[in-house]
């Protein structure tokens, strides 16, 4: 596994508003032994709270997603023409002690249902699946594979690319699988900003088709309370601008 992919995990497990809280507690909380630090633990130990209570809140939540959701709307299929769907994979759960136990995690199965059915409305197109193993032992690609043949997709339509680890070595390794050809790109909405300049720099100008939408309008007491239901949609939000800056920051968006 590339150092840069393991150390980019590490580093978002710490940035991120579950892991900064924590360490912002632990810090404040160290502090309190000492009778000169009472103040700055206070205010260690009140930050921590903050950053883990805001992006537990609806409002929050939205405010970080919409500005990336935004920018591209759902794909109209009608009249669309593409030589290649490419759904990017989102992760898998493995529950058990062999690859047959592995099953899509949501993202990723919302992404391939949109693949499919994308892949059924254009003539022609072949479906590319990507996505690495990471830290599993089945990658991506070959578990949405077999989910897609199961949906009915037939085998000799279906391209895998099992190689990369990240959305980079996605865009990488999908070029010359398309070539010249026009291809059509799914992803969560979220992640599709990211995703699309990428594509782009790798040479290739994608149709994006975005799905799995995180907005909710909804606009009950709810979204005004801390849920772990809007701390993971405020995480992937600011897991894109974290990939965005690292990727701009290396030249490579």
């Amino acid at each position: 596994m590339p150092y840069t992919f393991l150390f980019k995990k590490i580093a978002a497990a710490f940035v991120l508003p579950l892991g900064f809280s924590l360490v912002l507690l632990l810090i404040g909380l160290s502090l309190l032994f000492f009778r000169r630090r009472q103040r700055a633990a206070k205010v260690f130990i009140f930050a921590g709270i903050l950053a883990l209570v805001l992006p537990s809140l609806g409002p929050v939540a939205n405010m970080l997603v919409q500005p990336l959701e935004k920018q591209y709307p759902p794909l109209d299929l009608s009249g669309t023409r593409a030589d290649f769907v490419a759904v990017l994979g989102g992760g898998i759960s493995e529950e058990g002690p062999d690859k047959a136990a592995a099953a899509l995690n949501r993202a990723s199965f919302i992404r391939l249902a949109e693949g499919v059915r994308a892949h059924r409305s254009i003539p022609g197109s072949r479906l590319i699946l990507s996505g690495g193993s990471g830290f599993s032992r089945v990658s991506d690609s070959e578990v949405m594979a077999e989910t897609a043949i199961r949906m009915g997709v037939s085998r000799k339509d279906i391209i895998l690319e099992s190689k990369s680890a990240d959305t980079e070595d996605q865009a990488r390794l999908v070029k010359p699988i398309v070539g010249k050809g026009r291809i059509v790109l799914v992803t969560s909405a979220v992640h599709m900003p990211r995703a699309m300049a990428l594509f782009r720099k790798a040479g290739m100008e994608p149709v994006p088709a975005p799905v799995d939408y995180l907005q909710n309008n909804s606009r009950g007491p709810r979204r005004y309370l801390p849920h772990a239901f809007w701390l993971a949609k405020s995480e992937a939000a600011l897991n894109e601008y974290l990939g965005m800056a690292w990727s701009t920051l290396r030249g490579r968006i």
